[in-house]
């Protein structure tokens, strides 16, 4: 048994997961359909507490929440108003972490929540170790709520302020500055003065982009029937839209990226692609699907070091942009998109892919430690059996969380699970190849009396006698 270090992908394959186009579906569903954990999964929600009739959520008509107070449409986030965080997205937020993913959270805000209520925020998220915060989204835009009732530069100051408490209360979690970029005729510097958005900008530890090759986004109201789908899953009318080629999209975001250079004083931060896709409602399920396989092949030939991860917006969708469509009749449900198979494809990439580093070290028992998806130390070993076996189990005789990779194919085992089927990962071979990390067994970083450094690194234990094939 060895060591093996888990690092972040030169790119990596992000994706969200609910928002006011779907429902959240858990982790072990996603995981089973994937066949990989996600370097990160992004959830969309919004803190609006001055509203009337906050936090109703609204009944699902013609695929979209009604709500009879302001709204940009995501999932209320609970914790402030209940008092703890045993709600959402914690528990979302939970199951994320227990899998081996980071979390990504984009919220839109009321610009006039109090500091206190902002640092209690933060002191929520303190124990979910390294986490992105995607602040008011798109705040270039003219969409959301607060920049309707606010100016940009009330939006830029809000994030300035917020992004200061975070630091403070929560230091592993980073801030998101998202940029959206609408179409190629858009100037890249409108609202980037220094009295507008410019500080937010400069503030902030990461940058995003959020770009659609292709966007329905009249959807619900413009187009829906589903009478009107034709053949290949292309809606055969649709008003509001709008699409661009690919050489118009990689200039929209070159232009952006040369703005924050400027912005930044030459300094060149992290960018993500915070929202990417294609509308199967505009280019049908069968061209999704190959915007799929040539926008990421051009990230991985492109190989942009700035360009650390894209998220695909997103898994499942009640329109036209899920890898999964959300049945109208059941929300538990979905069928599988063409894009699906595709993306599977893509993801195991090694440019897109985890990265695992096996390390020279023999060891017997190993002292396990979770970061983030970015930064974990797990062990790796190999076991013989013969390759005419179609069924076998691995046994950890431990209470540990885990994420396993056997040979090219993930799993999970809970805290409860002594073995876990693998014989969806076995390919004739002689040999399987086991690497074995221990993510929080609650998807937090509880208090450990035995780990001082319990906030920034979750330990845990392993003997090599009790790992076994049977």
């Amino acid at each position: 048994m060895k060591y093996v270090l888990m690092k972040a992908p030169l790119c990596a394959a992000d994706i969200t997961d609910g928002s006011e186009r779907a429902e959240y579906v858990p982790q072990k569903y996603i995981l089973e359909v994937t066949g990989r954990p996600h370097r990160a999964i992004n959830l969309m929600y919004e803190y609006h507490p001055h509203d009337k009739n906050w936090p109703q959520m609204g009944r699902l008509i013609n695929k979209h929440y009604r709500r009879d107070r302001r709204t940009n449409g995501y999932f209320p986030y609970m914790a402030l108003d209940k008092g703890h965080t045993n709600c959402e997205p914690f528990n979302h937020m939970r199951d994320i972490r227990k899998f081996g993913q980071d979390v990504q959270l984009t919220m839109t805000f009321d610009l006039n929540v109090s500091d206190e209520k902002l640092i209690k925020i933060a002191q929520d998220l303190n124990t979910f170790g390294y986490l992105e915060f995607r602040i008011n989204h798109e705040c270039n835009g003219h969409w959301f709520t607060f920049n309707k009732e606010n100016s940009y530069k009330q939006v830029s100051d809000f994030f300035v302020r917020f992004h200061n408490i975070l630091h403070q209360y929560a230091p592993n979690v980073k801030t998101n500055a998202c940029f959206n970029g609408v179409g190629k005729d858009k100037g890249a510097e409108e609202h980037m003065k220094e009295d507008e958005l410019a500080p937010l900008f400069r503030c902030a530890d990461i940058l995003s982009f959020d770009m659609y090759h292709s966007l329905h986004w009249g959807w619900p109201h413009d187009g829906y029937d589903p009478v009107r789908l034709g053949a290949k899953g292309k809606i055969k009318k649709v008003e509001k839209a709008y699409q661009i080629s690919y050489d118009e999209w990689w200039d929209v975001l070159y232009r952006f990226v040369d703005l924050m250079l400027k912005v930044n004083n030459g300094v060149q931060k992290d960018i993500y692609l915070g929202e990417a896709n294609t509308d199967a409602d505009v280019v049908g399920l069968e061209e999704q699907g190959g915007w799929v396989d040539e926008i990421y092949s051009q990230i991985k030939k492109r190989n942009h070091p700035w360009l650390k991860g894209i998220t695909y917006y997103q898994f499942r969708d009640r329109g036209g942009l899920g890898l999964e469509y959300e049945l109208d009749e059941d929300k538990t449900k979905s069928r599988a998109n063409p894009a699906l198979d595709t993306y599977k494809k893509v993801i195991v990439d090694e440019y897109f892919n985890l990265q695992l580093e096996i390390q020279k070290e023999e060891v017997n028992e190993a002292e396990l430690e979770w970061k983030s998806a970015r930064e974990a130390k797990g062990v790796y070993l190999e076991k013989s059996i013969p390759s005419s076996i179609n069924k076998c189990y691995l046994k950890i005789n431990s209470d540990i969380n885990a994420i396993i990779k056997i040979n090219e194919r993930w799993f999970h085992k809970s805290p409860a699970d002594k073995k876990i089927n693998i014989s969806p990962a076995l390919n004739r071979r002689d040999k399987i190849k086991i690497a074995i990390f221990s993510p929080p067994s609650k998807g937090e970083n509880v208090t450990d009396k035995h780990n001082p450094d319990y906030l920034n690194n979750y330990k845990s234990r392993l003997k090599e006698t009790q790992i076994t094939l049977i």
